[in-house]
């Protein structure tokens, strides 16, 4: 579902699922889309990721590598060449972490909290809890972030 200026819009299903998305995405002034990725990049990232992405998220990256949230200035789905250098860097910094080392992010809300596929290609939703947390002018309060794991193979 993809919500623009206060309505929701569903978009219907199948590879012309895909056209509609990025067409809608094309006509929203608040989003912008680039090129997008030819299969030889898309071979190399599956390849760094060592999985291949889901059909929907692929059509989605050749279509635009990465779509760009213009008023928030934040890739909502991020370039290839970041899913691939943020997903390495966390597996190499977590290397024990197994839950982790599953998925592979493909963009964020803006807030931080990614969205995410499985390796596995088990569709779940992954809850990430960090320490109690001070924010300046604010009591400790502990983070949660509910990592969405959008897409499933």
């Amino acid at each position: 579902m993809l919500q623009t200026r206060g309505r929701r819009r569903v978009v219907g299903g199948g590879v012309s699922k895909h056209r509609s998305l990025v067409d809608t995405l094309r006509q929203h002034p608040d989003i912008g889309l680039t090129t997008g990725a030819d299969s030889d990049l898309m071979a190399a990232a599956e390849s760094e990721l060592e999985c291949r992405l889901p059909d929907e998220l692929r059509q989605l990256y050749l279509a635009s590598n990465g779509v760009f949230e213009k008023r928030g200035e934040w890739f909502v789905v991020w370039p290839l060449a970041s899913v691939v250098e943020r997903n390495t860097f966390d597996w190499d910094l977590y290397p024990d972490d197994e839950e982790r080392a599953d998925l592979v992010g493909f963009g964020d809300d803006g807030t931080g909290a990614p969205f995410c596929v499985r390796r596995s290609g088990i569709i779940t939703e992954y809850l990430h809890v960090e320490p109690d947390r001070r924010i300046r002018g604010h009591p400790p309060r502990r983070v949660t972030q509910r990592v969405l794991v959008a897409v499933g193979f």
